[in-house]
Order: C-alpha cells, then structure tokens, then sequence
C-alpha cells in the first residue's frame, strides 16, 4: 500500500459514524452510467482534493460517453473491487471478491465536451477540401469534380485476374 492509502485508513478509521455519513451527505458522487459511489468512496475523494466532485470516471470511461479529460488535471483515486471467478465442481462460476485496487477517476468538472474538437476537425477538413481541385469528400464518399470528359484512365480501380475458383494472382508473382 502506498503513502496515501494509509494515510486515508488512519484517517477513516479514527472518524465516528456521525462524521462519515455527514461527509458522503454533502458529496453523493456518481459516475458516468448513474452508479452511486460508496460512502467509503465519496470520504477517499474529499479526503484527496478540495474538488466538489460531482460525476466521476476514469480516462476511458469519460470518452465512451463523449467527454475528454482536459490537459494538466490531475485524478484522484477510489476504490475498485477486484473479482475472482472460481469454478464449482457441478460447472457453475462463483465470483468473489479477492482485493480492493485504486483506480485514478477526473470529475465532470476537468473534463470537455469531444464535440467541440470534432467541430474544429471539421472546419480543417472543409478548408482542405476547398484548396484541393480534385476531390471533395462527403462524409461517406470522395466525390470527384474533374469534368467528365478529360481521361481517368488512373483513377479506375485496378483489373485483377482471377481464377476460376476467385483467387486473384498477378504475373509479377507467380508463386502466389
């Protein structure tokens, strides 16, 4: 265990029930799927950081709901629960809990929104699409603005021979 583990287990152990249920009632913490953090949880955040957290979640986490953690910030940790399946003997799995990990959490409140950088990725690919004659992409497709009648020969796909069973073989390689 680590220097801040040790410190929070001293400091949690020496609190009377009074002091923890007051701590966890000024701070319910969520996370990003709507799970309510533990009392326990909710103390290790306060005992941490001045932050009034709110919704927390890992780096991760944050991006699968559309957030990204804002450059600089630094996480505080919470308590994880580590499971281990067992197997019975008539083939059924067991879980149980084997350990607590720590795991490094931001609030809402050091992140931002990923649509904004979506935003700004947009407008580069708008200004690019404008600067290059050639081609302009939609989206889903590259749409090709050269009028019809100059020669494409180039951009036609490729002919590959192929054999009777599909398999496609080039002369430059005959062992394939």
């Amino acid at each position: 265990m680590n220097t801040l583990q040790t410190d929070f287990l001293t400091y949690f152990k020496n609190l009377d029930d009074n002091a923890r249920i007051a701590i966890a009632e000024t701070m319910p913490v969520m996370n990003p799927e709507g799970r309510i953090l533990s009392e326990t949880n909710c103390i290790f955040l306060a005992f941490q950081s001045e932050i009034k957290f709110t919704v927390v979640g890992g780096f991760k986490q944050w991006l699968k709901h559309g957030r990204c953690v804002k450059k600089g910030q630094h996480g505080n940790f919470i308590f994880i629960p580590a499971m281990v399946k067992t197997k019975k003997e008539d083939g059924t799995t067991e879980e149980e809990l084997d350990k607590f990990l720590v795991a490094r959490v931001f609030d809402i409140s050091q992140t931002f929104e990923i649509k904004e950088s979506v935003q700004k990725q947009e407008a580069e690919m708008a200004m690019v699409q404008e600067t290059n004659p050639l081609y302009r992409f939609d989206g889903e497709n590259f749409i090709d603005d050269q009028d019809d009648d100059e020669e494409d020969s180039f951009l036609e796909p490729w002919e590959l021979d192929v054999d009777c069973n599909g398999n496609c073989y080039s002369d430059a390689d005959p062992g394939l």
